[in-house]
């Protein structure tokens, strides 16, 4: 049977396919009309959709099984002066190695005193390395192909129409012969003739047809894995099968992640005294309960929006500057030289000149470099978001809060606190040199004072 992306659907009691998937692709279709149910705009929730709050709970409902127990059980040359390009490449690189999730930091805990941690980082990042850039070769390989694809499929639906209307055109038009390879030099040259047909309507009758547009608007995030991915594999030999390992790679790279980030999240929940007498499963199953309740939101219509949101604005620059923070406080809040101390007393080996400069100077400078252009850069440029248009059946760009004039505030309110707690953070780390004991310093101070408070307010019976 063929793969239900694969094909358009017809229309009711018709033998016409659906307008929408005929005029944007069958992938495009199947992900935001039929698996995702887009909304015109982020302000249009649409509703939970309950398949997807259904795969949410079993993804949940797997995470907590698979953790409940502790670690045991689970198994162009312009475009570099883009400051985003940089963010975005940085965070690419903490998702690969798990930086700046706490995950490794959990997961190390479980290491005995004297394993050779130099050795597992050079091993990660030469594995990360490799894995990247064959990744890359593919990604790019299969953009390129969706992106002819599509172009030929524009060639292929703007010619059909010019069949219907040639003999209307100037006769120094009717004899040009075109095809795809000399599409971008012949088609300007019969436009004219088309445009002086049709008048102003000839945007509902043509499109533009450009490889180099198609692959501008290649499809990111989600996108990527399911249109342009699953268009490419529609054309391999076998495509069910491959599409089977192909989702269940998707599925093990989304639990594989997830058992990280919840561990980074446990182990220090379990830190915290206040946490001591509940058991394990219980207080795993809260916080995948609670992970749950908050993922809701992207079960809706404007799912698709919100995650890109959340990944702009709280997974990007949050990991960034969170690595800011961990560079600083390693090297000038808790010491290099003791740190320094710390590796030689496991490894027996003093880190060289190289970590050291790259803890105490390159990596720190380079991170708050990122962290700043990045934010002068969305002051400057009002934040937007890609929508799936059902009219233009294409991905367009809206303006965050454009309907809703308080949701500008809102978005303001959020930079400003950005920069405040950078600046509270900053102006923190000399009192804290001085005032918290060294032995203190490698737990978190939100989550000791955190646990103070809550102490005071609920004593634990000894």
């Amino acid at each position: 049977a063929p793969l239900p992306y694969s094909v358009c659907p017809m229309e009711f009691n018709s033998t016409k396919p659906v307008e929408e998937c005929e005029l944007s692709s069958e992938t495009a279709f199947f992900w935001y009309r039929q698996t995702i149910d887009a909304s015109p705009s982020l302000n249009e929730f649409g509703g939970v959709k309950w398949w997807m709050a259904l795969c949410l709970t079993l993804s949940w409902i797997v995470v907590w099984f698979c953790i409940m127990r502790g670690i045991q059980s689970s198994g162009k040359m312009t475009k570099l002066l883009d400051p985003m390009v940089w963010m975005d490449a940085a965070c690419q690189v903490f998702y690969s190695l798990g930086l700046a999730f706490g995950s490794l930091i959990a997961f190390a805990s479980y290491n005995p005193m004297n394993n050779n941690c130099k050795r597992d980082a050079i091993f990660m990042c030469c594995i990360t390395v490799f894995t990247a850039t064959f990744a890359t070769i593919d990604i790019f390989a299969v953009l390129g192909f969706k992106a002819v694809a599509n172009f030929e499929k524009c060639v292929d639906h703007n010619l059909m129409k010019l069949e219907t209307i040639k003999s209307h055109l100037a006769e120094h038009t009717k004899n040009i012969n075109i095809t795809y390879d000399n599409y971008p030099v012949t088609w300007p040259m019969i436009f004219p003739s088309i445009k002086a047909y049709y008048e102003n309507e000839t945007h509902d009758h043509f499109q533009e047809c450009s490889v180099a547009a198609q692959l501008n608007e290649a499809a990111e995030g989600t996108g990527l894995a399911f249109m342009v991915f699953t268009q490419a594999i529609v054309e391999l030999p076998g495509s069910n099968f491959w599409s089977v390992c192909f989702f269940l790679m998707l599925l093990a790279l989304g639990l594989g992640s997830q058992f990280g980030t919840m561990e980074g999240v446990i182990t220090n929940l379990f830190d915290m005294k206040i946490f001591a007498r509940v058991r394990k499963e219980v207080l795993t199953g809260a916080v995948c309960g609670l992970s749950l309740l908050i993922g809701l939101v992207f079960c809706t219509g404007a799912g698709e929006y919100w995650l890109g949101m959340f990944d702009q604005f709280a997974g990007s620059m949050g990991l960034i500057i969170i690595a800011f923070f961990e560079l600083v406080v390693i090297s000038y809040v808790y010491g290099h030289k003791k740190f320094s101390d710390d590796i030689q007393k496991m490894i027996g080996e003093r880190p060289g000149l190289y970590w050291q400069a790259m803890w105490r100077f390159i990596s720190p400078l380079t991170v708050f470099g990122i962290v700043t252009a990045s934010v002068v850069t969305t002051f400057m440029y009002p934040p937007t978001y890609p929508a799936w248009d059902k009219e233009t059946v294409s991905m367009i760009a809206l303006l965050i809060g454009y309907e809703q004039p308080y949701s500008i505030p809102w978005m303001g309110i959020i930079r400003i606190n950005f920069v405040n707690v950078g600046r509270i953070s900053t102006n923190s780390f000399g009192i804290l040199n001085k005032k918290v004991p060294v032995r203190e310093v490698s737990i978190p101070i939100f989550i000791k004072l955190l646990s103070r408070g809550l102490k005071l307010l609920c004593p634990l019976k000894e």
